[in-house]
């Protein structure tokens, strides 16, 4: 009786529906905004209604524009009437506040109603009611209902009187805000979904950026939340993999894909987040560190990658590739700096060699530079659990540990125009990469970023005002897109199918082997080099056996060190080139 009543009270606050009347009180009221999204319901049932009914096409677009009103009574209408006149007031919030108490309607309201109505005329006008249009829109109407809610217990009042006012206290403001968030984020994957496989998802920027921010934030929250998961991979891995195991299963429609693929790489999303990331995270570390660190890594990274090197020879023994066939299709391309500028590159160097189609050549590596990438993910999720287990074994994110202070960077204080400011600083020095690039084209775009960056930082010709900016750029990319950019490279990056088919068991062991070798050889030796072990095996390892750029935020990600992106983008750079310029030779010697 208790849920009817609720029901009832919250049909009656905020529908003009007939409902039973109940005495308000304690009990009915105290989650009635959780039945806020049932009346969204009935809009959407009723204008599906007005969809099939025979009615000419301008009747149907007024009906869809009035179904909630009429629904709703047109409550919501009043208050934006009100917030209209208020804001359009410019007074101080005493004189806002006593507008919204006015029961008249002033100019600025009629005017924004009128513009309100005209504008939700034109865009029922425009639509072509089919039953998937139907499921998108009451999808629609059912969320709005539901962040309604969600911001009446969430947000704090503009007055103490009023209906919200009413509802909000005598509200569980915790188990409704929990409710309504939890089942907003689901309808909101649902209408998602929906426009996916209803061909709704153009090739465009926002539907594109929409799908990964809901699919990344849903995986991440899974990876995170998920007994044993969070233990061993967390939201990064789970990001990265769980996209990808849904496109290798066909459950991503063809067309969102592309859409995918299009936004990410050949619209440069991947390319706005990394130059970000370089910028913000090379500006926030202290220039000394920088230097020092730098040096005394890059020789742990190669001596490291020496060791992997050898051991993917044997494996090349044990799997029939022969040993130096293990180094050219294994060692080499798993340690080449991704797949654009290491393994594609690649394959037209042996290409050239041996006299055989690129793409046969392309075929072959590109397994062992997926799967070590996968590999080196996970890897990054065991050590950041291995972390916490061995605290004595790692800084949390710092790498040198030679007993030196370092600067403390400042807190985070960014506004709008700071964060504008770093955004362009990223961009420039991403343009100064890619113009740098064109005239020396064997140093890839990143490095020459890298190195502009480091050339500025170490010099300290920038102003601390500009690079705290960079760095608070850096940060909200991190903070906000992290897990869209991990999505996004499980969607268009990571082919399951393509490494089931030429995957074996012996395979997967010679992958993960050289893997863990290099990363044991990195622990020990940068220990040896004043190093915590953990982040010189993460920066120093398990940074040169990724996809490159993408590589090292998925693999901080999941390692849950992104402080260390500076020196694994610096390490990643300088032995990816490495690795081209041993390749290169080592085919035309022995291919």
């Amino acid at each position: 009786m208790t849920v009817l009543q609720t029901i009832a009270v919250a049909f009656a606050m905020f529908s003009a529906l007939p409902v039973p009347q109940f005495e308000w009180n304690e009990k009915n009221m105290r989650y009635a905004m959780c039945a806020f999204p049932l009346i969204g319901l009935v809009c959407g049932g009723l204008w599906c209604l007005c969809g099939v009914l025979p009615l000419p096409e301008l009747a149907r677009a007024a009906a869809f524009c009035l179904v909630p009103v009429a629904v709703t009574g047109g409550i919501h209408l009043d208050g934006y009437a009100d917030t209209s006149d208020a804001l359009s007031s410019y007074g101080d919030r005493k004189k806002k506040l006593e507008i919204l108490k006015d029961s008249h309607c002033g100019a600025f309201a009629v005017i924004r109603l009128c513009c309100y109505f005209v504008a939700y005329f034109g865009l029922c006008g425009s639509v072509r009611f089919t039953p998937r249009a139907g499921l998108c829109w009451t999808l629609a109407l059912v969320l709005e209902r539901a962040l309604s809610g969600f911001a009446v217990a969430a947000f704090p009042l503009a007055k103490d009187t009023g209906l919200a006012h009413t509802f909000a206290t005598a509200a569980d403001k915790q188990t409704v805000c929990r409710f309504l968030c939890g089942l907003s984020a689901l309808l909101i994957l649902a209408l998602t979904a929906a426009c996916m496989f209803t061909g709704c998802v153009p090739k465009s920027l926002v539907p594109a950026f929409l799908v990964l921010m809901v699919f990344g934030e849903g995986l991440n929250a899974i990876g995170n939340n998920v007994p044993v998961v969070k233990t061993y991979l967390g939201g990064s891995v789970i990001c990265i993999l769980g996209s990808a195991i849904l496109t290798a299963g066909g459950l991503i429609p063809e067309q969102t894909l592309e859409t995918l693929d299009y936004f990410v790489n050949d619209s440069g999303f991947l390319i706005f987040y990394i130059a970000a990331l370089i910028c913000g995270s090379l500006f926030n570390i202290d220039r000394n560190l920088l230097l020092r660190a730098t040096v005394k890594l890059l020789p742990v990274a190669v001596i490291s990658l020496s060791m992997g090197i050898l051991l993917s020879g044997i494996m090349g023994i044990i799997l029939g590739e022969g040993f130096w066939g293990g180094i050219l299709y294994i060692g080499v391309p798993m340690t080449s700096g991704g797949m654009t500028a290491g393994t594609v590159p690649l394959s037209a160097m042996y290409s050239q060699a041996l006299g055989v189609e690129a793409a046969d050549v392309l075929t072959k590596m590109a397994p062992a530079t997926v799967l070590g990438n996968c590999v080196a993910i996970i890897f990054g999720g065991l050590l950041n659990n291995f972390g916490k287990k061995h605290p004595e074994t790692t800084g949390n994110g710092v790498l040198v540990n030679d007993g030196k202070t370092v600067k403390k960077t400042p807190p985070l204080k960014p506004t709008f125009a700071s964060l504008c400011t770093g955004m362009i600083i990223a961009f420039a020095f991403y343009q100064l990469g890619a113009i740098l690039h064109r005239f020396v084209p064997v140093i890839p775009t990143y490095a020459w970023m890298i190195i502009a960056v480091v050339l500025v930082k170490g010099t300290g010709i920038m102003s601390e005002e500009l690079e705290d900016a960079a760095r608070e750029w850096g940060q909200f990319a991190i903070n906000s897109w992290t897990a869209a950019a991990l999505t996004g490279i499980g969607f268009t990056l990571i082919d399951l199918n393509s490494i089931l088919k030429t995957l074996t068991v012996p395979y997967l062991l010679a992958v993960a082997a050289v893997v863990a070798v290099i990363t044991l050889t990195a622990a020990v030796l940068g220990k040896l080099a004043g190093f915590y072990p953990l982040e010189s095996a993460i920066a120093a390892s398990m940074c040169t056996t990724n996809m490159g750029g993408s590589g090292n935020v998925a693999v901080l990600s999941s390692a849950h060190r992104m402080e260390l992106l500076p020196f694994a983008q610096i390490v990643t750079r300088s032995c990816g080139a490495l690795m081209l310029t041993l390749g290169g030779i080592l085919v035309q010697l022995v291919g």
